[in-house]
């Protein structure tokens, strides 16, 4: 049961930012979304990026993790 099947995540690459930058982003902006996220780490996803909101059995807010 892929997240992407179930419609709770997203691919994506920015032609202006790299994949590092975007990471940053995403983690100093955390209290900015309104759900707990997942972020694929660079390793797993280098030339990419994975974010869901797939279901997590934990409190954090966000939660990096490799495929």
């Amino acid at each position: 049961m892929s997240a992407h099947c179930l419609g709770k995540a997203i691919d994506f690459h920015c032609t202006d930012l790299d994949i590092k930058t975007i990471h940053e982003l995403i983690e100093n902006n955390i209290d900015k979304f309104n759900y707990p996220i997942r972020l694929e780490n660079i390793k797993s996803a280098p030339t990419w990026v994975h974010i869901d909101v797939y279901t997590l059995d934990c409190n954090k807010k966000f939660v990096e993790f490799a495929a």
